[in-house]
């Protein structure tokens, strides 16, 4: 076994196979049914057997994996519903005479990037499902589901699309259905989560993470990369680069004497540079530049620009040192 996970529910891995884990996979939620009279279970049961679980994958409680002697893979930043059962294996052959051997026919299970996976789910031997694909509760999955697929009940049928495919959007884009994004200009692997709204001409690079409750006005562009935390709204005028990190609450501004329905014809653009750090509940003046992995501290107000990797605290913010 390599790798490790955030463990928030007991997981018993076990088998002679390998068992690989990416960076902050996650097992269990503490707010979840089974949370304390269960565990999860992750085998790789023989020696040709494999597991290969991708970054950010994240199981609710009591998930089972189970490899024999082929495979199972799961990309990138999955969701995992719980009760979900993953296997490779039939385990016993179909003739009477061969239930009690090792007769079993096997497959690789395939589960692709930014894949929602219902409660209650199981998910048989040889079977793909691809990119972005939602998996209804209850479902068990005996045929491969293309990406960018609704599909759901017993069998697996899909009966639509992700809100990702409706909107013309790649099937590794993750847009939670209580979001409203109205732009198609959003990268590869972004991740969109309840209550963020987008509208139409606002511009998302690649492998962003939106979260809760943020608001994104049309004259904005992001870079790849960055994370906006929960409570942030980004008016006209702001450009933020890539791998810029936004903590929950800041404040952007885009009018130095805002009155009710007056419209300026040009916002200035505040500029956050690539790399920079705005920490929670700080608020930014219209027009700032932010420089490269310059950080602002929680709570500050930052009324001029700010030097590449500065540090800066207070209101008005200052400089209090300088990062190598």
């Amino acid at each position: 076994m390599s790798g490790s996970a955030v463990l928030h529910q007991p997981v018993l891995f076990n088998g002679l196979g390998k068992i690989l884990i990416g960076k902050h996979v996650q097992f269990g939620i503490k707010n979840s049914p089974f949370f304390h009279n269960g565990y999860g279970y992750v085998e790789s049961r023989f020696q040709g057997g494999r597991i290969e679980i991708g970054d950010g994958v994240r199981f609710n409680n009591n998930c089972t994996l189970i490899s024999t002697v082929s495979s199972i893979q799961i990309g990138e930043n999955c969701l995992v519903g719980f009760g979900v059962e993953v296997l490779d294996s039939d385990f016993h052959g179909l003739a009477a005479d061969k239930r009690a051997g090792v007769f079993a026919r096997s497959g690789a299970v395939v589960i692709g990037r930014d894949v929602f996976i219902g409660s209650n789910v199981k998910i048989l031997k040889g079977i793909s499902i691809g990119d972005g694909a939602v998996i209804g509760n209850g479902s068990i999955v005996t045929r491969s589901i293309p990406a960018g697929a609704v599909a759901c009940g017993v069998p697996c049928k899909v009966v639509g699309e992700s809100v990702s495919a409706q909107r013309g959007l790649a099937p590794d884009v993750f847009i939670h259905p209580l979001a409203n994004v109205e732009s198609r200009f959003i990268g590869a692997k972004t991740r969109v989560w309840p209550y963020a709204h987008i509208l139409p001409d606002a511009v998302l690079g690649e492998d962003c993470n939106i979260c809760e409750r943020t608001f994104i006005e049309n004259d904005v562009v992001l870079g790849d990369r960055v994370t906006v935390k929960c409570g942030v709204s980004i008016w006209d005028g702001v450009r933020i680069e890539d791998d810029v990190f936004i903590g929950p609450d800041v404040s952007f501004t885009n009018d130095h004497f805002p009155r009710s329905k007056q419209h300026l014809s040009h916002y200035a653009q505040t500029r956050i540079k690539k790399g920079a750090s705005i920490g929670a509940n700080a608020t930014l003046l219209p027009g700032v530049t932010i420089g490269e992995y310059a950080m602002v501290g929680a709570g500050a107000v930052v009324t001029t620009d700010v030097p590449a990797k500065a540090v800066v605290v207070g209101n008005p913010a200052r400089i209090i040192r300088l990062l190598e």
